[in-house]
Protein backbone atom coordinates (compact mmCIF):
# COMPACT_ATOMS: atom_id res chain seq x y z
CA UNK A 1 0.00 0.00 0.00
CA UNK A 2 2.76 2.34 1.16
CA UNK A 3 4.14 1.82 -2.57
CA UNK A 4 0.88 2.96 -4.15
CA UNK A 5 0.64 6.02 -2.29
CA UNK A 6 3.82 6.99 -3.08
CA UNK A 7 3.64 6.60 -6.67
CA UNK A 8 0.52 8.99 -6.45
CA UNK A 9 2.26 11.86 -4.42
CA UNK A 10 4.86 11.91 -7.22
CA UNK A 11 3.65 12.15 -10.65
CA UNK A 12 6.34 11.88 -13.48
CA UNK A 13 5.37 12.89 -17.11
CA UNK A 14 5.68 9.50 -19.20
CA UNK A 15 5.68 12.47 -22.31
CA UNK A 16 8.55 14.59 -23.34
CA UNK A 17 7.53 18.38 -24.50
CA UNK A 18 9.25 19.41 -27.53
CA UNK A 19 9.60 23.14 -27.06
CA UNK A 20 11.33 23.88 -30.07
CA UNK A 21 8.09 22.73 -31.71
CA UNK A 22 5.93 25.18 -30.31
CA UNK A 23 8.57 27.76 -32.34
CA UNK A 24 6.90 26.16 -35.59
CA UNK A 25 3.36 26.25 -33.99
CA UNK A 26 3.52 22.41 -33.25
CA UNK A 27 1.84 21.99 -29.49
CA UNK A 28 1.49 18.81 -27.12
CA UNK A 29 -1.68 17.69 -25.82
CA UNK A 30 -2.25 19.60 -22.00
CA UNK A 31 -0.54 23.18 -23.17
CA UNK A 32 -3.10 25.89 -23.51
CA UNK A 33 -2.47 29.42 -24.11
CA UNK A 34 -1.77 31.90 -21.45
CA UNK A 35 -5.23 33.59 -22.56
CA UNK A 36 -7.23 30.65 -22.18
CA UNK A 37 -6.44 30.11 -18.82
CA UNK A 38 -6.18 34.01 -17.59
CA UNK A 39 -6.63 37.34 -18.22
CA UNK A 40 -5.41 38.92 -20.91
CA UNK A 41 -3.04 41.35 -18.36
CA UNK A 42 -1.29 37.83 -17.46
CA UNK A 43 0.36 37.90 -20.49
CA UNK A 44 2.10 41.27 -20.07
CA UNK A 45 2.96 40.10 -16.48
CA UNK A 46 4.53 37.17 -18.15
CA UNK A 47 5.65 39.04 -21.16
CA UNK A 48 9.40 39.19 -21.70
CA UNK A 49 11.37 40.36 -23.93
CA UNK A 50 11.84 38.18 -27.58
CA UNK A 51 8.97 35.19 -26.79
CA UNK A 52 6.48 35.50 -29.01
CA UNK A 53 2.69 34.78 -28.33
CA UNK A 54 2.54 31.68 -30.17
CA UNK A 55 5.65 30.20 -27.84
CA UNK A 56 4.40 31.37 -25.03
CA UNK A 57 1.98 28.21 -22.56
CA UNK A 58 0.57 27.10 -19.22
CA UNK A 59 -0.24 23.84 -18.16
CA UNK A 60 -2.37 23.29 -14.77
CA UNK A 61 -0.91 21.45 -12.53
CA UNK A 62 -2.97 20.24 -9.77
CA UNK A 63 -1.15 18.33 -6.46
CA UNK A 64 -4.49 17.10 -5.36
CA UNK A 65 -5.10 17.14 -1.48
CA UNK A 66 -1.89 18.67 -0.49
CA UNK A 67 -2.95 21.98 -2.38
CA UNK A 68 -6.28 21.96 -0.86
CA UNK A 69 -7.90 21.09 -4.08
CA UNK A 70 -5.87 24.88 -5.28
CA UNK A 71 -4.08 24.01 -8.65
CA UNK A 72 -1.84 26.07 -9.80
CA UNK A 73 -0.54 26.80 -13.28
CA UNK A 74 3.02 26.47 -14.87
CA UNK A 75 3.68 29.15 -17.09
CA UNK A 76 6.58 28.37 -20.17
CA UNK A 77 7.54 31.05 -22.69
CA UNK A 78 10.74 29.68 -24.82
CA UNK A 79 12.72 32.14 -27.93
CA UNK A 80 15.24 31.78 -30.11
CA UNK A 81 18.37 32.72 -28.58
CA UNK A 82 19.14 36.67 -28.93
CA UNK A 83 22.29 35.88 -29.79
CA UNK A 84 22.18 34.87 -32.86
CA UNK A 85 22.50 31.45 -32.76
CA UNK A 86 19.66 29.52 -33.90
CA UNK A 87 20.78 26.28 -32.04
CA UNK A 88 19.96 28.01 -28.71
CA UNK A 89 16.61 28.24 -26.89
CA UNK A 90 15.91 30.85 -24.01
CA UNK A 91 13.52 29.65 -21.76
CA UNK A 92 11.56 31.06 -18.63
CA UNK A 93 9.46 28.95 -16.01
CA UNK A 94 6.68 30.70 -13.41
CA UNK A 95 4.21 29.24 -11.06
CA UNK A 96 1.05 31.06 -10.60
CA UNK A 97 -1.98 30.34 -8.54
CA UNK A 98 -5.43 29.43 -10.25
CA UNK A 99 -9.11 29.43 -9.74
CA UNK A 100 -9.19 33.11 -8.54
CA UNK A 101 -6.14 32.65 -5.90
CA UNK A 102 -4.18 35.56 -5.14
CA UNK A 103 -1.33 33.76 -3.28
CA UNK A 104 0.46 30.29 -4.24
CA UNK A 105 0.55 28.09 -1.42
CA UNK A 106 3.27 28.56 0.92
CA UNK A 107 6.40 26.42 0.45
CA UNK A 108 5.40 25.12 -3.25
CA UNK A 109 8.78 24.40 -4.68
CA UNK A 110 9.82 24.90 -9.20
CA UNK A 111 12.78 23.18 -9.40
CA UNK A 112 14.95 22.47 -12.94
CA UNK A 113 16.73 19.46 -12.94
CA UNK A 114 19.09 18.12 -15.73
CA UNK A 115 18.84 15.16 -17.88
CA UNK A 116 21.11 13.26 -15.14
CA UNK A 117 19.13 14.37 -12.21
CA UNK A 118 21.05 17.18 -10.73
CA UNK A 119 19.12 20.16 -9.51
CA UNK A 120 20.22 23.43 -11.64
CA UNK A 121 17.46 25.42 -9.99
CA UNK A 122 15.60 26.07 -7.32
CA UNK A 123 13.11 28.38 -6.01
CA UNK A 124 10.07 28.18 -3.17
CA UNK A 125 7.16 30.46 -2.79
CA UNK A 126 7.23 32.40 0.38
CA UNK A 127 3.70 33.18 2.59
CA UNK A 128 2.31 35.72 0.27
CA UNK A 129 4.50 35.08 -3.32
CA UNK A 130 1.77 35.31 -6.38
CA UNK A 131 4.32 33.93 -8.69
CA UNK A 132 7.51 32.30 -8.36
CA UNK A 133 9.81 32.24 -11.33
CA UNK A 134 12.97 30.41 -12.51
CA UNK A 135 16.19 32.52 -13.67
CA UNK A 136 16.05 32.68 -17.55
CA UNK A 137 17.83 29.13 -19.08
CA UNK A 138 19.38 28.46 -22.54
CA UNK A 139 20.10 25.44 -23.89
CA UNK A 140 21.06 24.10 -27.20
CA UNK A 141 18.17 21.97 -29.24
CA UNK A 142 17.53 18.64 -28.38
CA UNK A 143 18.99 19.20 -24.69
CA UNK A 144 16.06 17.46 -22.10
CA UNK A 145 15.77 18.79 -18.96
CA UNK A 146 12.61 18.30 -16.47
CA UNK A 147 10.91 20.77 -14.30
CA UNK A 148 8.88 19.75 -11.40
CA UNK A 149 6.83 21.56 -9.00
CA UNK A 150 6.16 20.17 -5.00
CA UNK A 151 4.43 20.65 -2.23
CA UNK A 152 5.28 18.35 0.88
CA UNK A 153 5.69 14.81 -0.20
CA UNK A 154 3.87 15.23 -3.59
CA UNK A 155 5.26 16.40 -6.72
CA UNK A 156 4.88 16.56 -10.51
CA UNK A 157 7.44 16.64 -13.26
CA UNK A 158 7.32 17.72 -16.63
CA UNK A 159 10.14 16.41 -19.11
CA UNK A 160 11.23 18.71 -21.73
CA UNK A 161 13.61 18.48 -25.01
CA UNK A 162 15.14 21.94 -26.47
Amino acid sequence: VNQISENLSNIVSKTTTNLSEWLQGIVDKGWQTIDSLYKPELNLAFSTRNIHQNTKRTKIIDLGINLDNHKVALLIGISPDNDGNQNKISVVAQLRPMNGDIFLPYDIKLILISKAGKVLQEVTSRIEDNCIQLNTFKGERGKNFSIKVSLGDSSITEKFEL
